[in-house]
């Protein structure tokens, strides 16, 4: 398999320690974190992590499931070109989904998108 770059999304709760954690996945396989992004996400108290690597398909898609095992995360999946790939077992990945994710904490109303008013097109 060729090395390719691929883009890991990561969303999870935000709890001290995970960045470590993550990053030591990466550290225990010898794979060089090219980008690494941090920031609070649309949804209160959950983070996404964007990461950047230059790897095979084999091991990103074993990263990602290693990483879904951490308690914290929520979902993890990774992209290639203009798709997403699931992590975890091998049928979810074999699959393309959108990046959409549903956590029981959260409510619907939070990843729904505005609702665009007919009155604002009369002003």
């Amino acid at each position: 398999m060729e090395n390719q770059t691929f883009t890991i999304s990561v969303y999870s709760e935000n709890n001290v320690g995970l960045l470590n954690r993550i990053s030591g996945i990466f550290l225990k396989r010898h794979i060089n974190i090219l980008s690494l992004n941090v920031s609070e996400s649309e949804i209160e108290s959950v983070s996404r992590f964007i990461i950047v690597v230059n790897t095979t398909e084999k091991w990103v898609h074993n990263i990602v499931g290693q990483i879904e095992k951490q308690i914290e995360v929520i979902k993890a999946f990774y992209h290639v070109d203009v798709t997403a790939r699931w992590g975890g077992s091998s049928k979810a990945s074999a699959q393309y989904r959108p990046a959409v994710f549903h956590h029981p904490k959260v409510s619907a109303p939070a990843l729904r998108p505005p609702c665009h008013s007919p009155a604002a097109d009369l002003e």
